[in-house]
């Protein structure tokens, strides 16, 4: 019993599609900027932790580069982030999904708990 994420590509657009679940293991979609989405899949109270702390890493970076995000340095930012607690992980499998603005080509990354 796993909640599951979908990412679907087009030619000049992307989307994220997470189904209803009605147990401990649930998925969340977020909206990071205009042309980039996380789900995470996963433990609801790893979730939560990670939203929280990836929210500080994104409040961070804008304060420090002054400008927005990237849709592959996000990728980056997330996979050093669960890279952190590789020795106690989080539950949770983000889908990350964004429209890059310079070529407006989409660019998913998914990151698995190993």
């Amino acid at each position: 019993m796993w909640s599951s994420l979908k990412a679907l590509p087009n030619t000049q657009c992307c989307s994220l599609f997470a189904p209803d679940c009605d147990h401990f293991l649930t998925s969340l979609c977020n909206i990071v900027l205009d042309r980039l989405f996380i789900g995470l899949a996963g433990l609801a109270t790893d979730q939560q932790t990670f939203h929280e702390k990836l929210k500080f890493r994104m409040a961070m970076y804008a304060l420090r580069e002054e400008r927005d995000i990237k849709p592959a340095s996000f990728g980056k930012l997330v996979s050093s982030l669960l890279y952190e607690k590789r020795f106690g992980p989080f539950f949770i499998e983000p889908v990350i999904a964004g429209l890059d603005t310079s070529l407006f080509s989409p660019l998913f990354c998914v990151l698995f708990l190993l």
